[in-house]
């Protein structure tokens, strides 16, 4: 890229990751920092969630969780209810991060493996917070010092 004065400049795009948190990255003129990147948060962020939704429970059997998302999960926003679902998750990443505890959350977000549902409910989308600790134990058994 080239400034309006003639020098030449690079310009990056980078995840902000948890920079919000721990104000590691300071701001520059030329980084863009975003979190809607992959194919996952721009579906949440944009309207299409609303349109996904709404075909699955076209298409589904009465009571199936594409109808109960959009009815009583639809009756607040889903938005937060995935955030909510997803913060203990990240939370847990955060701290693991500052702390430097080397936890490990590979495969945890492996869909065929279906981890989530341990920990998420498919009906509520509500996390139980006991049963993510407990994956998270049972991912990391094995790597030293235990995890609790």
């Amino acid at each position: 890229m080239q400034h309006p004065g003639g020098e030449h400049c690079i310009i990056g795009i980078i995840d902000r990751d948890y920079s919000l948190f721990d104000c590691s990255l300071k701001e520059r003129e030329n980084i863009f920092l975003t979190d809607t990147h992959d194919l996952e948060t721009m579906l949440v962020a944009s309207g299409a969630l609303e349109n996904v939704i709404e075909h699955v429970e076209q298409i589904s059997l009465p009571q199936t969780f594409a109808q109960k998302a959009y009815g009583s999960l639809r009756e607040g926003d889903l938005r937060v209810a995935l955030a909510g679902a997803a913060r203990y998750l990240g939370l847990a990443v955060l701290v693991n991060n500052q702390a430097g505890f080397n936890i490990t959350f590979k495969h945890i977000n492996c869909k065929k493996r279906d981890i989530f549902s341990r920990f998420v409910s498919a009906e509520t989308l509500e996390c139980d917070v006991e049963a993510l600790k407990k994956v998270i134990c049972e991912k990391n058994a094995g790597r030293g010092r235990g995890v609790y």
